[in-house]
């Protein structure tokens, strides 16, 4: 293979590794084959048990850089990565995921002058920072940092700065912090990235939903909006598509939910934006078997298709 000089990377791929020696051989094969060859692969070994180093190790291209590390979860591995990644252009991927051979082509040439490009959505236009956080926030795009391209200048530490705890869906933190600092962002249908999901020991495979986990989850949302410069009562509203998800999860997944838990009724709190779906709440209401409960989220149905 034609020797590149990773100095001169226009795009830093960034991976974390946890027991991936599996699945990540085929990860780093895609990135390598890509068609733009200006380009730098972070992985960072967050504390793997299993041969992932070894397995990285086996490859020689000076573009990719073998960063070790105790276990500190994906959130702190990411920030290590963006902390050692060179290139004007930062983009994820996951251990056990592949990208298309003209992805980090493709996604340079999409994004222009805007700071960030979003792939796999089901629009194609750019928007300015308030749609962008308002799209972001009502979950009009894939919340997750992979499948896009941001500007290395995004990234600062209170961005990075997601709680450990945090461990799934923590991406939908950083898209709401990144956009105290985006002007233009590139909304695109075209998709460059396969989703493998074959790491047995990643987080979306071992996670259980819990009340308390969700709790800290909306509490962390609402004090990055809050630090965006909204009101609490604007930030109450800005987060309800938010609180319907965590409420459909909540009594999808959680037993022995009550309708009069305080934050039960705050996640169900009627608005205006959820009077848009109406039809995603009866869905919910028809999947619960708890009758106290399910009477609970009829009441709040009726109440949502009054609203204005």
């Amino acid at each position: 293979m034609e020797a590149i000089n990773n100095k001169t990377a226009i795009i830093s791929i960034i991976l974390p590794a946890y027991n991936a020696a599996h699945c990540i051989g085929k990860t780093i094969e895609s990135v390598l084959c890509q068609s733009l060859k200006n380009f730098e692969l972070i992985i960072i070994n967050d504390g793997s048990t299993d041969e992932t180093s070894s397995v990285v190790s086996t490859y020689s291209d000076n573009r990719l850089k073998l960063i070790s590390q105790e276990n500190a979860g994906a959130n702190a591995a990411r920030k290590v990565g963006v902390e050692n990644s060179r290139a004007k252009y930062i983009t994820f991927i996951d251990a056990d995921d592949l990208i298309a051979p003209n992805a980090l082509e493709a996604m340079l040439s999409a994004i222009g002058d805007n700071d960030v490009l979003i792939t796999r959505s089901k629009f194609n236009k750019t928007i300015n920072q308030s749609e962008y956080l308002i799209d972001t926030l009502d979950q009009l795009y894939p919340k997750e940092l992979w499948a896009k391209l941001f500007i290395r200048s995004l990234f600062n530490d209170w961005v990075m700065s997601v709680p450990r705890q945090l461990t799934v869906g923590e991406d939908f933190i950083w898209n709401i912090r990144i956009a105290k600092y985006v002007k233009c962002v590139k909304v695109i249908e075209a998709n460059y990235y396969h989703y493998q999901m074959d790491n047995i020991s990643s987080i979306m495979n071992t996670f259980k939903k819990d009340i308390s986990y969700e709790k800290a989850f909306y509490a962390v949302s609402f004090q990055s909006v809050l630090d965006l410069g909204f009101t609490n009562e604007q930030t109450h509203i800005l987060l309800s598509t938010q609180r319907f998800y965590i409420f459909f999860g909540l009594v999808r997944d959680v037993k022995d939910l009550q309708g009069n838990d305080p934050f039960v009724r705050d996640m169900s709190i009627c608005t205006h934006e959820l009077r848009g779906k109406v039809n995603s709440v009866l869905y919910l209401i028809m999947s619960v078997t708890n009758l106290s409960l399910k009477i609970f989220l009829l009441k709040r149905y009726i109440k949502i298709r009054k609203l204005d």
